[in-house]
C-alpha cells in the first residue's frame, strides 16, 4: 500500500509540473500517459517537438526510428534538461548506419529526482528517498525498396519508486517517407508517422499494473529556399493522440545559416518555444527554452551532438574501391591463367611449324610468346634457330640466282646487299614490326627480283599485318558498341598506322575515327547540357544542346532539349494580377 501511495506522487510530481500540464486527460483508461511524452533534444524541443518527419540526430531513436536510415555518419547525442525540485531529465544516443543491411541505435532516457520527503500522518519526515523511471530503446530502420523507411524500437521500461522497482517491455514503430515529387508545393517534403508503445509496456510494482498507453504522431516536414543563397527555412507540423486524449498540434520553424547556425520557433499546446544552435566540423550545441505544463514552469534545456567516421558516401566509394580492387585481382587471375595457357598452344604450334620446316610462321608464333612472356628462353633459341633455317634457305636461293652471273665483283656487292636486308628484315619480324620488315625485303628483291624465297617472306609478312590489323579493328568496335568511345578511337589509330601502306584499308579506317570523333564530341556536348539543365542552368544547357544539333541536325532528342532549354531561359517571372491570383487560388482549391 505504501508502495501504491509513492508511486502516485512520482508520477503526479511529473505529469502535474513537467508533462502532462496537470490535466485530466493524461490519465486515461488504459493507463497513465508516458512521463517521456514530451519527447528528447533541445533542437527538437525548440521546433515545439513537431519532428516526427524530420530526423536529424540519435533523437531520431525516440522521435521516428526509422528516420535513421536519413542521418549520414555514426553520430550519438546527449540531452539534458533541469527540472524542479532537483528533479532532470536526461537522454543519450547513438545511431550507427550501414550501407547494405540498414541502420542500428541505441538511447536511453531518465527522469531522476531529488531527495523526496517521506511522510505518513504527521509533519515529521520519517526519511528521505528518491525515484527515477528510465527507457531503453534498441533501435533499427531500413529502408524498403527505395519508397520509404521502416523503423522500429524494442524497448525496456524501468520505474523504482522508494523500495519497489518494476520493469516493461513495448515495442515502437514507425515509417518516413519522401516522395520525391517535383511539383513547386511538394517538392523535397517528407512524411511521418510514429506509433508509440504499438505493444504497450506492463509495469508491475508489488500488486500493481499500470499500462502505458499507445501515442501517435503524425506529421511533414517542408523546406523553402530563401534569397539568392537558396537558404532552407524549414516548416514543421505534425499532429498527436493518445489513447482517450483529444487531438493535440505541434508546428515549428528552423531556419539555417550555411549549416553554421540555427534559429527555431515552435508551438504545441504548451505555448511557444525558441532555440538555437551552433555547429563547427562534426559538433553541435543546441539550446531550447520554454514552457511545459500548459504555461506552469518555464525550462532550459541543451543537447550536443557529435559526428564521426566516414559519411554514407565515403563508404560506398570505400565499397566501390574494394569491389573495383577484387574485380582487377580476379580478372588479373583469369587473365595469368588464360596467357599461361595461350603461351603452351602457341610453343606447341610454333614447334610443330619448325618441325615441318614451316620456320616464317614458327617464327611468327615465338615472336607471339616473347610478347606473353619476354623472359621465355625456349622463344627466344627458337627465333634464332628459325632465323638461322631461313637465311641458310635465303642464301641458297640467292647463289643460285647469282650464280648465272659473270661478274665476281657485282655478285658479292649484290650477295652482301640482299643478306644485309633480308637480315634487317628478319630483326623487325622478331620485334613484329611487319610494316619495316616488308619495307627490308622489298629492298632485298629490288636486287633479286626472283627470288621466290624472299617474295614468300613479304606475303607472309602482309598477311600476319593483316590479320593484326583486323584484331584492332574487332576490338575497336567491340568497345564501339558498348560506348566505350576513347578505346574504341585508340585501337582505330593503332589500326591507321599500320595501315600506311594500305591506301584502300586506311581511308577505310580514317571515316570511321571521323564517325566515333563526331559522336564522341557530341555526347560531350549532350552530357553537358543535361548537366546544366538539371542545374536550371539554362543559357549553358542550350549552348551545348545547339552544338551538339550542328553536328547531328537529325537527332530529335537532342531537338527536344534544346528546345526546352531555349524556352526556359527566355521565361520570366512575373508578379501575378489580383485577378489572375484570385482564379489561381480557386482553381488550387478545387
Amino acid at each position: 500500500m505504501r508502495t501504491k501511495f509513492f508511486r502516485s506522487l512520482f508520477s503526479a510530481l511529473f505529469l502535474l509540473v513537467f508533462l502532462t500540464g496537470a490535466t485530466a486527460q493524461d490519465v486515461q483508461e488504459g493507463g497513465i500517459a508516458s512521463i517521456f511524452s514530451k519527447g528528447v533534444g533541445a533542437r527538437q524541443m525548440g521546433l515545439g517537438g513537431a519532428v516526427v518527419a524530420y530526423p536529424q540526430d540519435p533523437t531520431s531513436v525516440f522521435w521516428n526510428p526509422a528516420g535513421m536510415e536519413y542521418l549520414q555518419q555514426k553520430s550519438f547525442s546527449l540531452f539534458y534538461a533541469s527540472l524542479l525540485a532537483g528533479a532532470s531529465y536526461n537522454f543519450a544516443g547513438y545511431v550507427h548506419p550501414t550501407l547494405n543491411i540498414g541502420t542500428f541505435g541505441v538511447g536511453v532516457s531518465r527522469i531522476t529526482t531529488g531527495d523526496i520527503h517521506h511522510l505518513e500522518f504527521t509533519p515529521d519526515i520519517l526519511d528521505n528517498f528518491s525515484s527515477d523511471q528510465s527507457e531503453f530503446y534498441l533501435s533499427y530502420a531500413k529502408i524498403i525498396r527505395n519508397l520509404f523507411s521502416f523503423g522500429i524500437n524494442l524497448k525496456l521500461e524501468r520505474e523504482v519508486i522508494f523500495n519497489s522497482s518494476g520493469v516493461g517491455f513495448g515495442v515502437d514503430v514507425s515509417f518516413l517517407y519522401r516522395p520525391g515529387i517535383d511539383n513547386v508545393f511538394l517538392r523535397d517534403i517528407q512524411l511521418g508517422l510514429t506509433v508509440l508503445n504499438a505493444y504497450a509496456p506492463r509495469i508491475k510494482l508489488e500488486d500493481q499494473i499500470e499500462a502505458i498507453p499507445h501515442r501517435i504522431f503524425l506529421g511533414f516536414a517542408k523546406p523553402f529556399r530563401l534569397g539568392r543563397d537558396r537558404k532552407p527555412l524549414y516548416f514543421l507540423f505534425s499532429v498527436e493522440e493518445g489513447d482517450q486524449e483529444s487531438i493535440k498540434f505541434r508546428t515549428g520553424l528552423e531556419y539555417s545559416y550555411q549549416n553554421l547556425g540555427m534559429l527555431r520557433l515552435g508551438f504545441n499546446d504548451d505555448g511557444l518555444s525558441f532555440g538555437a544552435g551552433a555547429a563547427y566540423k562534426q559538433f553541435q550545441l543546441d539550446y531550447a527554452y520554454g514552457k511545459l505544463a500548459n504555461g506552469t514552469y518555464n525550462g532550459h534545456r541543451i543537447s550536443f551532438t557529435a559526428q564521426f567516421g566516414k559519411t554514407k558516401e565515403e563508404l560506398l566509394e570505400v565499397a566501390r574501391v574494394r569491389r573495383e580492387r577484387e574485380i582487377n585481382r580476379k580478372v588479373a587471375l583469369e587473365q595469368q591463367r588464360k596467357r599461361q595457357k595461350n603461351i603452351q598452344k602457341l610453343l606447341k604450334d610454333a614447334n610443330q611449324l619448325y618441325k615441318e620446316e614451316k620456320y616464317f610462321e614458327a617464327k611468327v608464333k615465338f615472336s607471339q610468346v616473347l610478347e606473353l612472356d619476354a623472359d621465355n628462353l625456349e622463344a627466344a633459341e627458337m627465333i634464332d634457330e628459325s632465323d638461322a633455317r631461313m637465311k641458310e634457305i635465303s642464301d641458297q636461293d640467292i647463289q643460285r640466282i647469282l650464280a648465272a652471273r659473270q661478274e665476281e665483283t657485282e655478285k658479292s656487292k649484290t650477295e652482301e646487299y640482299v643478306s644485309k636486308h633480308v637480315k634487317l628484315g628478319q630483326g623487325f619480324l622478331t620485334k613484329r614490326d611487319f610494316n619495316s620488315a616488308i619495307r627490308e625485303f622489298n629492298l632485298a628483291l629490288e636486287r633479286v627480283p626472283e627470288s621466290e624465297s624472299i617474295k614468300d617472306l613479304v606475303d607472309k609478312a602482309k598477311t600476319e599485318l593483316k590479320k593484326i590489323i583486323n584484331k584492332l579493328i574487332d576490338k575497336a568496335d567491340n568497345l564501339a558498341k558498348k560506348g566505350e568511345i576513347d578505346g574504341a578511337l585508340e585501337y582505330f589509330n593503332q589500326a591507321e598506322l599500320l595501315s600506311m601502306n594500305d591506301e584502300v584499308r586506311y581511308k577505310e579506317i580514317e571515316k570511321r575515327i571521323s564517325q566515333l570523333e563526331t559522336k564522341l564530341n557530341v555526347d560531350d556536348y549532350l552530357t553537358t547540357g543535361i548537366i546544366a539543365y538539371r542545374a536550371k542552368n539554362w543559357t549553358e544547357a542550350r549552348k551545348n544542346f545547339e552544338k551538339a544539333m550542328k553536328l547531328v541536325p537529325n537527332d530529335t532528342r537532342i531537338t527536344r532539349y534544346y528546345k526546352e532549354a531555349e524556352r526556359r531561359e527566355n521565361a520570366r517571372e512575373e508578379r501575378m494580377t489580383p485577378d489572375v491570383n484570385k482564379r489561381f487560388i480557386k482553381a488550387f482549391n478545387l
